[in-house]
């Protein structure tokens, strides 16, 4: 199943510049349907599943201090970006 999402990032100058050695949190792209023997884990925790203007997602990061968030994970080799 092929599924389009748009994400729009408006162009500001970054806020900061971290350095060679930071800590990063990852948003993965897998999807909720991908289940293995019978095991779905990944259910409503992929990038596509949580709102990412969620307070509850901002705090969560805002605690973990000095951190990027990253899109990615294993799904994202078969992510096309039209930019």
């Amino acid at each position: 199943v092929k599924r389009v999402v748009r994400v729009s990032l408006p162009a500001r100058p970054p806020r900061s510049v971290m350095g060679q050695h930071f800590a990063c949190v990852t948003m993965d792209w897998w999807p909720s349907n991908k289940c293995d023997y019978g095991v779905c884990p990944w259910k409503g925790a992929g990038v596509l599943d949580v709102d990412l203007r969620s307070k509850r997602l901002r705090n969560a990061l805002r605690g973990l201090g000095a951190v990027t968030m990253r899109v990615g994970g294993t799904q994202a080799d078969n992510i096309t970006y039209a930019v």
